[in-house]
């Protein structure tokens, strides 16, 4: 798998110039399905998730709603990503850490684990 460098930063992301690939690139693609809402993409309509549109009012939800959102959103972006991904890039799991968004930090923390040497990806 091969793509456009996306920097992420402060809730905001910018094109790099530099084209990604192998487990960068897979990890990079399921953040971009995590954070699509389902339905706004034109080109693939069953990519995305419910879960920024679940997390906007996160303010009326408990970090334990959040975490229980999320790991279903995990599911559909692994079933989604599989599809696109070659033997190379296999994805086994994607766990996704939710509750932080209830911390200090508004960051939500995506670990990809993709049976490239079974390493772990944090994005």
């Amino acid at each position: 798998m091969k793509g456009i460098g996306i920097n992420f930063k402060d809730g905001e992301f910018s094109f790099s110039p530099t084209i990604i690939e192998g487990s960068a690139a897979v990890t990079q693609n399921v953040v971009v399905v995590l954070s699509t809402t389902r339905g706004t993409d034109l080109v693939l309509a069953r990519k995305g998730t419910d879960l920024p549109i679940q997390l906007i009012g996160k303010n009326y939800i408990s970090p334990i709603k959040a975490q229980h959102l999320a790991n279903f959103a995990a599911l559909d972006a692994l079933d989604f990503c599989k599809s696109f991904n070659s033997q190379d890039d296999f994805i086994i799991n994607i766990e996704v850490d939710a509750a932080s968004l209830f911390l200090d930090s508004p960051n939500m923390y995506v670990d990809v684990i993709i049976s490239e040497n079974k390493r772990a990806y944090r994005q």
